[in-house]
């Protein structure tokens, strides 16, 4: 666990989010043609009122991870395990 101005987080992102911080952002993949249908993105549609626009596009961690590089190394992001594994 680490902090955020004095909030705590966690290490990584939780295998789900059921709720957001008043400071949270929600990051999510989508397929390619902007189903949320499962995963991640079916949360974000469901419960937190993420719009149809663009887990299930066929992409691997190690190849998306790569567009976190930089966010690594924030204080205030929290990214999944696997990303933190691809990128170190």
């Amino acid at each position: 666990m680490g902090s955020y101005h004095d909030i705590e987080r966690p290490d990584f992102t939780p295998d789900y989010i059921t709720e957001l911080k008043p400071d949270e952002v929600f990051v999510f993949g989508s397929n390619l043609a902007g189903m949320h249908g499962g995963g991640a993105a079916y949360i974000a549609f469901k419960q937190f009122g993420a719009v149809m626009g663009c887990g299930i596009a066929g992409f691997r961690d190690k190849e998306i991870a790569s567009l976190f590089k930089e966010a690594l190394e924030l204080e205030n992001v929290c990214l999944p395990e696997t990303f933190a594994k691809v990128l170190k």
